[in-house]
């Protein structure tokens, strides 16, 4: 049926590869896996270009990772495409949504969310992209990297 629904889809996300099998005759686990075989190196391309978009836009004045500028560019709407480090937790928030100033904040107060986390839901709530990489993969040592609309 694969090759049937490969041929009639017009899904532009639709990739050639495929799991040729019935999906009930193997574990959830296994599946999974397979699947992961097949997405991970267009998950790697993916994360590739953003990496190099990023670069190429601080190198234009269009990108930053400095904490307080990318708060600033997210109240303002100027984020397009934000990378958050996985697993990294910065203990400052953001007090002002006029200026996107900051202030370093006690994180055992669980009204307090860190700043990736609040930056993040910002950008989102502002029409940009959020995108969670691995550690290795990050193109700062900041825990995040800001592509900017202008």
């Amino acid at each position: 049926h694969h090759n049937l629904f490969q041929k009639v889809s017009k899904n532009p996300l639709l990739l050639p590869e495929g799991i040729a099998i019935n999906p009930s005759s193997v574990s959830a686990d296994k599946l999974a896996k397979m699947a992961w075989e097949i997405m991970e190196p267009e998950y790697n391309l993916k994360l590739d270009s953003l990496v190099e978009r990023f670069e190429q836009a601080r190198a234009n004045g269009k990108g930053s990772d400095d904490y307080k500028e990318v708060a600033v560019a997210a109240v303002e709407g100027r984020v397009d495409t934000l990378l958050v480090e996985a697993d990294r937790i910065i203990p400052v928030r953001i007090t002002n949504l006029v200026t996107g100033n900051t202030q370093k904040k006690d994180l055992i107060n669980p009204k307090v969310d860190d700043l990736l986390d609040d930056m993040g839901e910002l950008v989102i709530k502002m029409g940009g992209q959020l995108m969670v990489l691995p550690t290795g993969k990050m193109p700062s040592e900041t825990g995040l990297a800001a592509i900017f609309r202008y």
